[in-house]
């Protein structure tokens, strides 16, 4: 994705200009939050941990089954959406100027 958030608080426009979350207008924020959701992202934090490997386990039963369980678990995680760190920041400028 060629938008994106260089440094905290800053977002990259379609033509590559720098602009702080805090200038934005209200509208533009709202717009941007939602061509992030139309793309597939979430929020940084909302997708979990990658699974870990199995470790430590002993007897070829135990290592194949604990094999076949972490694959499973990588196979969701992997199939979860895409995080977004600048969705967090969008969000919470627009929560400031908009209370719920």
């Amino acid at each position: 994705m060629r938008r994106q958030l260089r440094r905290t608080g800053t977002w990259v426009t379609r033509d590559r200009r720098v602009l702080r979350i805090a200038d934005m207008e209200t509208d533009h924020i709202r717009n941007t939050i939602n061509m992030l959701r139309r793309r597939g992202l979430v929020p940084k934090g909302t997708r979990g941990p990658m699974p870990s490997p199995p470790f430590g386990l002993q007897g070829e039963f135990a290592i194949d089954a604990a094999e076949d369980e972490w694959i499973r678990e990588m196979d969701e995680w992997l199939k979860s959406p895409p995080e977004s760190a600048a969705l967090c920041e969008l969000e919470a400028e627009l929560k400031k100027r908009v209370p719920q």
